[in-house]
């Protein structure tokens, strides 16, 4: 017996049709899903991470929006690249509540731009030179800064193909249906927080010493908020005598002998015609809230800020000497005689440099005369700017004495002002002796160059230690100088003081040696003398 088996096939011709599925949107990530209303309270400062999920192709950016866009615009939506961001919120009350909207972009959008145009992100211009005439593709090419804009060939220069994140960095032109439907939310409750202020490091003489000026004195700050130095709005400043009450709120303020309020963009401030006294300045930093910083004050109450007056038109002694020596009282004995007991300023600065050349330069052109008494750790390369200002043309009636130990180094700074645009004092400066120390010995006399002025001696029982030799300037004469030396202690006639400028009256004179060391003649206020009288 025989089985035949057979598989019968049936078909039939039923039209079937292949259909393509339709293109799911992604779906979106945030490192906070859902109500988070409940929350407490957290800084306006949020750095926030999201990510996007395609199961049928891949992500290719973000729309993200935030609360405070909506109010100007509901579709104010935002385009990225980036899967995080650190985000500043502009608080405005001690309390805001603040949304923040994110949605997925994926790769069934297109990106079509006519050319020439500009990336939004990068603001570098793009080329026509892709597949598609007239449009913007994977292929054309990005002109970097700096070439000419508009339509260009890959053979220009600076030229790239604009391919991945450069190219999706510019927001897609059609998004129907690439975009997530249900963008995450999520919800901040966001706390104010106060202010603070600081005065600029250094900007202020060390708190604990009794600390000079005159009636000019000049503030600096830095202002900070943890929710954005932007959300501070002013500052508030009090000039008051030390001894009142000081200030603990706004309305105290007001009260100061010098008071006001500076918008936030404003880190400084300068006071001018301040009584003689002791002052301290307050300050305070008010944000967009409300709330104010800690009160911060100079100087702090272990220390002393005293302004003196000064005698305008008058004669000023500078003391930048870190040392105690007989110029300390020799100087002011020779100012005494001369001008009247107490006559002129003085202005210790080996301490209380002010930290802003307004300070320096309104202070030195209160007077006519300036007698600066400097050793070689002066302050005095510091002032080189505001001194060749105080000589320079049109202050005509302007002069300055300086007598100091300096370096002997030709390249020393302090020569630059003396050697400028204004003037030329000094070509060059040198030492006396190649090796080792050398210096002036007592009784050794210093010969002067200009008959208005006397010649001088080193004071008995002192020396004139490493004095320098200087090479006059165009616009110089020679005032003092050494002759030639029987025990070899410098070489020819060397040059130590010079006068500017040329043939006549000196704005300024320049000695390098201590002017106080040569007495021996008891002859030093006729120099003095003869200078208060150019």
């Amino acid at each position: 017996m025989s089985m035949i088996c057979g598989i019968l096939y049936v078909s039939c011709d039923a039209g079937i049709i292949s259909q393509p599925y339709p293109n799911k949107p992604p779906d979106t990530k945030l490192f906070i899903q859902g109500d988070t209303s409940g929350i407490d309270t957290t800084f306006s400062t949020q750095y926030l991470n999201w990510w996007g999920i395609d199961t049928d192709g891949e992500v290719m950016g973000y729309y993200y929006q935030w609360s405070y866009f909506a109010t100007e615009n509901p579709d104010s939506f935002i385009w990225t690249t980036s899967e995080s961001d650190t985000f500043n919120l502009p608080i405005r009350q001690d309390v805001d509540h603040f949304w923040f909207k994110v949605k997925a972009v994926d790769n069934s959008a297109q990106w079509e731009y006519p050319e020439p145009t500009i990336s939004v992100t990068d603001d570098e211009y793009i080329s026509d030179t892709g597949i598609e005439y007239r449009k913007y593709d994977s292929l054309d090419v990005m002109l970097f800064e700096g070439n000419t804009p508009g339509i260009q060939t890959q053979y220009g220069d600076s030229l790239t193909t604009l391919r991945g994140d450069k190219f999706y960095s510019l927001l897609p032109t059609d998004t129907v249906g690439a975009v997530d439907p249900t963008p995450v939310y999520a919800s901040f409750p966001i706390r104010n927080s106060p202010p603070s202020v600081s005065f600029v490091y250094s900007s202020n003489p060390i708190d604990t010493i009794m600390a000079e000026t005159f009636t000019t004195r000049s503030f600096y700050w830095i202002g900070h908020d943890p929710d954005g130095s932007e959300t501070i709005i002013q500052y508030y400043y009090a000039l008051i005598a030390k001894g009142s009450t000081p200030p603990v709120n706004l309305e105290d303020f007001g009260a100061g002998y010098m008071s006001g309020s500076l918008d936030s963009r404003v880190r400084a401030i300068t006071l001018r015609d301040i009584p003689a006294g002791e002052w301290v300045f307050y300050l305070v930093a008010e944000d967009i809230a409300g709330q104010l910083s800690s009160i911060v004050q100079y100087p702090k109450e272990a220390g002393t800020w005293t302004v003196i007056e000064p005698k305008v038109n008058g004669t000023l002694f500078i003391d930048d000497y870190g040392v105690a020596t007989v110029g300390d009282d020799l100087y002011p004995e020779i100012l005494d005689s001369i001008l009247g007991t107490n006559n002129y300023s003085t202005w210790d600065i080996e301490q209380n440099l002010p930290y802003s050349k307004i300070d320096i330069q309104e202070t030195l052109n209160f007077f006519d005369y300036i007698i600066y008494y400097a050793d070689g750790n002066s302050q005095l390369s510091k002032l080189s700017n505001e001194i060749l200002a105080y000589v320079a043309p049109p202050n005509v009636n302007n002069h300055i004495l300086i007598s100091s130990i300096v370096a002997s180094d030709n390249d020393d700074s302090l020569y630059t002002f003396l050697s400028s645009d204004a003037f030329n004092l000094v070509e060059s400066s040198y030492r006396l002796k190649p090796t080792g120390d050398y210096r002036i010995n007592p009784g050794q006399v210093i010969y002067s160059r200009d008959s208005n002025y006397v010649d001088i001696q080193v004071t008995p029982g002192t020396i004139v230690a490493n004095p320098v030799g200087l090479v006059p300037g165009a616009d110089a004469d020679t005032l003092y100088q050494l002759p030639i030396s029987s025990r070899g202690d410098w070489e020819g006639e060397p040059v130590i003081g010079l006068k500017y400028p040329k043939n006549t009256s000196a704005k300024l004179i320049f000695l390098s040696f201590t002017l106080h060391s040569t007495n021996g003649f008891d002859n030093l206020d006729e120099v003095i003398r003869e200078f208060l009288e150019e």
